[in-house]
């Protein structure tokens, strides 16, 4: 990949990450349960990324070849995607001075299915960059995987 695509798609990716973030912060995700709250999150993470499909190829190719900046970037981005599904789990969205999402406190209760969620959905992301899967498909298999990863949850708590 040639320096001018790869800054392209550092680009892109940081713009994503900002705005899903605004995204977040101005509706986080509503609901009774943490299942809710976690697909309104997937819900509305998957439209927003999705909107643009050819560039999330793109992202997903791009952070899939090994690239050293572009696989820093992606590490961010789902540092971010981690952070806000504590959030949503939580329901507490937690912004610090300068606006920007703030660490939530650490707790491994929370942290260890919002990883294993994160995962799961980045599986799907690139089975449906592949053809896999569509949007819709993809989102019913995150929803039966979240009820798999919170029901073993509440199960070790």
């Amino acid at each position: 990949m040639c320096i001018r695509d790869r800054d392209l798609l550092v680009a892109a990716l940081e713009f994503e990450v900002e705005n899903l973030e605004a995204r977040f912060v101005a509706r986080p995700p509503k609901g009774p349960s943490e299942m809710d709250r976690v697909m309104s999150f997937f819900d509305m993470v998957v439209r927003g990324l999705l909107r643009r499909q050819n560039l999330a190829r793109a992202l997903l190719k791009a952070v899939s070849s090994g690239e050293p900046e572009l696989t820093q970037k992606m590490a961010a981005f789902h540092a971010h995607i981690e952070r806000m599904l504590v959030m949503a789990l939580r329901e507490e969205v937690t912004v610090g001075p300068d606006g920007r999402l703030a660490e939530p406190v650490a707790d491994d209760r929370d942290a260890q299915p919002a990883e294993t969620l994160n995962q799961v959905w980045y599986a799907l992301l690139i089975g449906w960059a592949g053809g896999v899967h569509d949007q819709s498909e993809m989102l019913e298999k995150m929803k039966s995987s979240a009820g798999l990863v919170l029901r073993g949850s509440a199960q070790r708590a």
